[in-house]
């Protein structure tokens, strides 16, 4: 099902067919109800998981007992039956302070609450920047970039989201959060979704605080200038199922090179041979939208996902689940997942390029997807 993403000591599963948690629930509870007396407990909280109600897919929850000892240890006993005291030691801090970025106003002035730093686990609203021409969005006077809140390639209106959910959001458009100076100059204001009186995301780090890079092998420590991208890292020992949250920034990846390279070797996906680290990602539709050409990409990077079936003259492509949600955009492991669950597969670069996916949908035929190469 999740293989070595899933934790049984410290997650659970919960759902069937149709029956779910989604994006925006993360964080919720999830309760145990006694047959007998009809008591709750609390059991689980939204973590992760492949799709929304996918066949053999189940959201995954954080197991709430497996943090016992620490919730009744910092909330004093309060909410543990067992009375447990203040006197019982906490766990060891974590190694790392949370991470906390910035927030501002989707037009300056306009919004009720104050700006200022928040934790990356909140839930806010997301509007993203694109350092170059994007068809479609916005370009303030005064301003350098050009600005969305709502359209195709962003997925709609995005509301409440985790820093590292506008992150990615942004990412998989081929775009930027805005910083904290675009969003006080105004180049974000007035494009949609109500967000000009909403608190948006701001791609600036907190100077000081520390958070994991994307390659899951470095933490970072955000500069004075509230830069991410010029932020020292150090390495610590990587993971090879990198842990789910950690969807951050990272200064630390080498360039990505826009050229396909056709002499590198063939890695074979087993045990001993571990698949590798960067895959190729090409046009959703090669003759649509914003040109580009093949990219070879981390796999922990974001691009969209259409998925294959057949082959020769009967592959088809399909942009969308059965339900009509479009398949959005992931990392390289989600996207396989995703089509696997479809019963397809990755398309092939050549595929791609030969239109099979054209107008199939959400947007995609002028963005960047993976394939199986």
């Amino acid at each position: 099902m999740y293989g070595s993403d899933y934790f049984p000591d410290s997650m659970l599963c919960a759902g069937r067919t149709g029956l779910d948690s989604c994006q925006g629930d993360s964080g919720g509870p999830l309760f145990g109800v006694s047959v007998a007396t009809g008591e709750r407990t609390l059991v689980g909280v939204v973590s992760w998981g492949y799709g929304c109600g996918d066949n053999g897919y189940p959201g995954i929850y954080t197991r709430v007992q497996a943090y016992t000892d620490w919730i009744c240890a910092n909330t004093g006993g309060a909410v543990c039956s067992g009375g447990v005291g203040a006197s019982e030691a906490p766990p060891p801090a974590p190694s790392t302070s949370a991470a906390t970025y910035f927030l501002g106003c989707g037009r300056a002035g306009w919004c009720p609450r104050a700006e200022g730093w928040r934790s990356q686990t909140e839930m806010h609203a997301v509007r993203c920047c694109a350092d170059s021409h994007v068809s479609g969005w916005a370009k303030r006077g005064g301003c350098s970039v050009w600005t969305e809140s709502d359209l195709g390639s962003l997925g709609g209106c995005q509301h409440n989201k985790t820093h590292a959910e506008a992150t990615a959001i942004c990412i998989g458009a081929g775009a930027r959060l805005c910083t904290a100076a675009e969003l006080q100059d105004n180049c974000a204001y007035g494009t949609g979704c109500g967000h000009d009186s909403a608190l948006v995301w701001a791609r600036d780090c907190e100077p000081g605080t520390i958070f994991a890079a994307l390659d899951g092998c470095n933490t970072c420590t955000c500069p004075s200038s509230g830069d991410p991208a010029q932020a020292p890292c150090t390495e610590i020992a990587c993971d090879s199922a990198l842990v789910r949250g950690s969807d951050e920034y990272n200064p630390t990846r080498p360039p990505v090179v826009d050229e396909y390279n056709p002499t590198r070797p063939p890695v074979v996906d087993d045990a001993s041979n571990p698949p590798p680290s960067i895959r190729v990602a090409a046009d959703g539709c090669p003759h649509r939208g914003e040109a580009h050409a093949r990219a070879e990409l981390l796999v922990t990077d974001f691009a969209y996902v259409r998925c294959c079936t057949g082959a020769g003259s009967e592959v088809r492509c399909v942009s969308k689940r059965a339900g009509g949600e479009c398949l959005g955009s992931s990392r390289y492991s989600d996207a396989d997942r995703a089509c696997a669950g479809l019963g397809g597969r990755l398309c092939t670069p050549p595929e791609l390029e030969a239109g099979v996916c054209c107008s199939t949908g959400c947007g995609y035929d002028g963005k960047r997807v993976w394939s199986s190469t």
